[in-house]
């Protein structure tokens, strides 16, 4: 299945809500796993968890630690990604648990250690992600598992019984990449552009979990990071659900275990690997303007959106391979070509995009002993536009004041783009076997091009109007580069009993050195901006520019999941993670170090174990990101603003005119979750989660070279919603003029300005239930995010973890308090898989639909007269309900069908899905421009047409 995270299919796959763990075959949850369940849960967040036991450690765990950090080049542990899973299970005979029973565990690559039962025939063992065989030969007992990365698998070894174990669940979507899954099927899940036809798959994501900025993002591929070293929260890497044998989305809460938050939210991807025997097959996807609908609505409501978002043609193929080679080697491949032209709907002129994205994974493993493995794989993929690009790195323009934000866009006509994206990496495991546990370390090197340029040479300065909604110029250009080095080691033990108690140690370390290089460009160095069609600013930049930083981290921590009498379950940790960013090679940077501890604590109920209920605390830090250093780079982007009628110099902004705080503080958040899950009968279960994330210490760049004392305040008419002068909605509005002589005086300075600091709330309850024909999951969210952020509404500035144009003048301060761009007041999510039995020819339906309120903006008026020429003011906050506005709300209802049909040589899928069933004409976004027009709240953008798409994948 081409257009699928389900690589195969696991058909006796026991499954659960959201991927909560596992419960015993009565419905009760197994009090025996409950250190093994930390095990799921440490792994979930191998990168974010400090732990550490207060006492002595046993002798040779601290060998191990000893041992990691000689591994790895540092004396401690480190915060990395593991690729393991845990498996977990359960021994018994006619007459009760087997004691003492000899498990052995069989792989692609030939037997691993044995391990024994326990004293309640219970076992666990840690294992690199694949496909085992487990055996207890004095029962007579074989039983197959899949081990997925970051997660648990079960299998319980019965006697005389051959069976299949649980696995990690697999969700049969028609998600092409892991962002549209998160934001299809994921609690708390948003996404940026909103995608639920992968029409915006050409587009690398802004992802938010629980209305956390999208700049707390962490994007990796087979553990390492993938993430742009320049803005952290934004992707480098491009990914193939065809080539994936699991997407990890670690939230803040996960439910199950001991609850320890994570600083972010996490989305890991990881390359298949191949099974005991060869696989292999071709697959497609297609659709076209044939099978698309058109949901434009009336033309009042239409606002600039020109025609239906669709596909004109589409086709995505897709061919793997994959198997042993002898009994100490595997190796597995994918390779994926999409070809496609889309609408561009705010387009007056009919001017397609047309799309190229080619991705090629593969990966081989090779057994140098039953303790010892390599691995080692290579990831590319290519993104090729004929316009609509969007320039890398558009952060650092977008903080000059009298550039308009670009809300609802999200390309620009006048530039191509081509982004490659390559990963290679080695990785080493060695296999203790039973309780002792695994230690990896692995090592990568990424390089990133994300490249955008002029299309037909064009040779004229770029044309924005502050009143454009949809300018078609781009202010500048990028050949942007990211590359990056990791070293990272990870260590899991299993269970082991010391004073009376049951420990699960863990311990990583992540070693990086990222560069982040941007070349900016533009035409003759100049952008003309006018307001409301009259020529307002001439824009000097000092492009061309190339300007390199070097970001180095260690990012250390080590703990400990204690589990008490009665199934209680604590977990303490410290963490440490050291930053140094240094700008084109001179020692002059930010130099951060800073500790993250971390505690967490999970009760069964008394007398009522089906309840458990989770509380936690951690202390998370902010990335150090490139671009901070632009602040201390004076070759970095700057510019000199004048005005258009009389050439005076009105601004300038950028490293030339800036400077870093020498006591510049880092970032940070308090998180604090609380929660509770429930296991009911028939394999159902519930879950509550609640979310308080504080973040203090929030940086900003400040005008000190004119300061506040420098403007005067002025009272201005604004003539409300209706924009009709004297009627009700009307107000008078005070923003604040800059005295002439002080008109080009700018100088920034970063720094954390007193009190800046965001508070985000989040409720989440999930809900599911498994039937042999029915699996049915759901879930509701309801968050709030409030804080200052930066003038205008679109995710660029509008979002807590921007650097922009706030503190820059007072004007900016104007209805600064609001909500942020991913906040979605409330979202809901359900999904519903009904396989048919064989005798009604196997069809499977799958049904995803998605609630979420709309986007978050303030009402902007044109100020002009003033000194410093014309600016957009914000008239309200952003967002409701404190006054602002939201756009219209986003209902969407995916449906597939698929059916698998055996042949004699493999087997045939045959799929057709619908997106958007309904047909919703919703408009995901409106304007928020002050005219006559602003109460009919005419869209800038809708949700995409229906659209059918059919599949059809041959595999062996």
């Amino acid at each position: 299945m081409a257009a699928s995270l389900v690589s195969r299919e696991d058909a006796k796959t026991q499954r659960t809500a959201w991927g909560k763990p596992r419960l015993g075959e009565n419905g009760a949850r197994d009090s025996r796993t409950e250190g093994a369940r930390w095990a799921l849960e440490g792994l979930d967040r191998v990168r974010r968890l400090g732990l550490r036991h207060s006492g002595s450690m046993m002798p040779r765990v601290i060998r191990r630690l000893v041992l990691l950090g000689a591994a790895v080049g540092w004396p401690g542990a480190g915060w990395g990604q593991s690729t393991v899973g845990v498996l977990e299970g359960s021994a018994a005979g006619a007459r009760g648990p087997a004691a003492g029973t000899r498990v052995e565990i069989e792989g692609v690559l030939g037997s691993l250690p044995a391990v024994e039962a326990d004293g309640r025939g219970y076992f666990s063992v840690v294992l690199p992600y694949g496909e085992y065989t487990v055996r207890a030969p004095a029962l007579g007992a074989t039983c197959r598992v899949r081990i997925r990365p970051l997660a648990m698998a079960r299998c319980d070894l019965r006697a005389g019984q051959n069976r299949t174990g649980g696995g990690a669940v697999e969700v049969p979507v028609a998600a092409f990449n892991a962002a549209q899954y998160l934001l299809e099927q994921v609690p708390g899940a948003f996404r940026y552009p909103l995608d639920f036809a992968n029409l915006g798959g050409i587009r690398l994501p802004l992802v938010s979990g629980e209305s956390v900025s999208w700049t707390a993002d962490r994007f990796r591929l087979n553990g390492l990071d993938a993430t742009d070293s320049y803005q952290p929260g934004k992707p480098v890497m491009l990914d193939d659900t065809a080539a994936e044998d699991s997407v990890v989305a670690v939230e803040p809460w996960s439910g199950g275990g001991v609850a320890v938050p994570v600083d972010d939210y996490m989305v890991g991807v990881f390359l298949a690997g191949a099974e005991s025997s060869w696989h292999g097959g071709l697959a497609t996807a297609d659709t076209g303007s044939g099978l698309a609908g058109d949901n434009l609505p009336p033309l009042a409501d239409r606002g600039i959106v020109e025609r239906p978002d669709e596909y004109l043609w589409f086709t995505r193929d897709t061919a793997d391979l994959s198997g042993p080679i002898g009994r100490w080697a595997d190796f597995s491949a994918t390779a994926t070509g999409q070809w496609a032209y889309q609408t561009a709907p705010q387009r007056t002129a009919d001017v397609p995009i047309g799309s190229r994205m080619l991705f090629a994974n593969t990966r081989g493993q090779v057994r140098l002993s039953r303790h010892d493995r390599l691995d080692a794989l290579y990831s590319g993929s290519r993104l090729d536009l004929t316009n609509g690009g969007w320039p890398s790195g558009m952060e650092a323009i977008l903080a000059n004041r009298v550039m308009p934000d670009f809300y609802g866009v999200e390309g620009f006509e006048n530039l191509r783009e081509t982004d490659h994206f390559d990963l290679v990496q080695a990785g080493w495991t060695h296999e203790f076997g039973g309780s002792a546990g695994a230690l990896e370390v692995r090592y990568g090197y990424s390089t990133a091009h994300l490249d955008t340029s002029p299309i037909n040479g064009a040779n004229s300065p770029s044309q924005i109007d502050l009143l454009d909604e949809a300018p078609v110029d781009a202010p500048l250009s990028n050949f942007a580069v990211r590359t990056r080095q990791q070293l990272d080691g990870a260590y899991r033990s299993g269970e082991m009993r010391w004073g009376g108690m049951t420990h699960s140690f863990f311990a990583t370390t992540a070693l990086e050195s990222s560069q982040p290089r941007n070349r900016f460009q533009t035409t003759g160095g100049t952008d003309l901006i006018s307001a409301a069609g009259q020529p307002a600013y001439v824009v000097r930049l000092n492009t061309p520019t190339d300007t390199r930083e070097r970001i180095d981290s260690l990012v250390a921590s080590a703990g400990d999941s204690i589990r008490w009498i009665h199934g209680i379950t604590l977990a303490l940790g410290l963490g440490l993670d050291v930053a140094h960013g240094a700008i084109g090679g001179a020692p002059v940077g930010i130099s951060w170090t800073s500790p993250s501890p971390r505690v967490g604590i999970t009760v069964p109920v008394p007398h009522f174990h089906r309840l458990n209920l989770q509380g936690s605390y951690a202390r998370t830090v902010a990335t150090l990101a490139g671009r901070y250093l632009d602040f201390g780079d004076p070759e970095s982007l700057s510019g000199l603003v004048y005005s258009a009628p009389n050439g005076q110099l009105l601004e300038r902004f950028g490293g030339a005119y800036s400077s870093i705080d020498a006591h510049l503080r880092r970032p940070y958040a308090d998180e604090f979750h609380l929660g509770a899950e429930l296991a009911l009968p028939l394999r159902s279960n519930f879950s509550l989660n609640l979310l308080r994330r504080d973040e203090k210490d929030r940086i900003a760049a400040v005008d000190t070279g004119v300061t506040a004392a420098d403007y005067y305040p002025v009272f201005i008419d604004d003539p409300g919603p209706d924009f009709i002068p004297g009627t009700f909605d009307d107000q008078s509005l005070v923003v604040y003029a800059q005295q002439p002589a002080t008109l080009g005086q700018d100088q920034y300075l970063l720094t954390n300005p007193a009190g800046l600091r965001e508070l985000t709330e989040a409720l989440t309850a999930a809900a599911g239930t498994h039937h042999r024909y029915a699996d049915v999951r759901l879930s509701f969210t309801s968050e709030k995010s409030f804080g200052p952020t930066n003038p205008g509404s679109s995710a660029w500035v509008n979002d807590p973890g921007v650097i922009g144009a706030l503190y820059g003048d007072p004007n900016s301060l104007i209805h600064a308090t609001g909500h942020p761009f991913m906040d979605r007041a409330f979202l809901g999510k359900m999904e519903a898989t009904l396989p048919a039995p064989r005798r009604w020819g196997g069809w499977r339906l799958t049904n995803i639909v998605n609630y979420m309120d709309g986007l978050p903006f303030a009402r902007e008026l044109l100020v002009t007269g003033l000194p410093q020429g014309p600016f957009l003011v914000d008239t309200t906050v952003r967002g409701s309900p404190e006054g602002g506005n939201r756009a219209q709300y986003v209902l969407n209802w995916n449906l597939r069908l698929s059916r698998e049909m055996p042949l004699r040589f493999g087997g045939l899928q045959i799929a057709a899905v619908v997106s958007n069933v309904l047909n919703n004409g919703n408009k995901i976004e409106e304007s928020d421009l002050s005219g006559p027009q602003f109460n009919l709240r005419p869209a800038i953008a809708l949700l995409p047409a229906r659209t059918l798409r059919l599949e059809l994948h041959w595999h062996f």
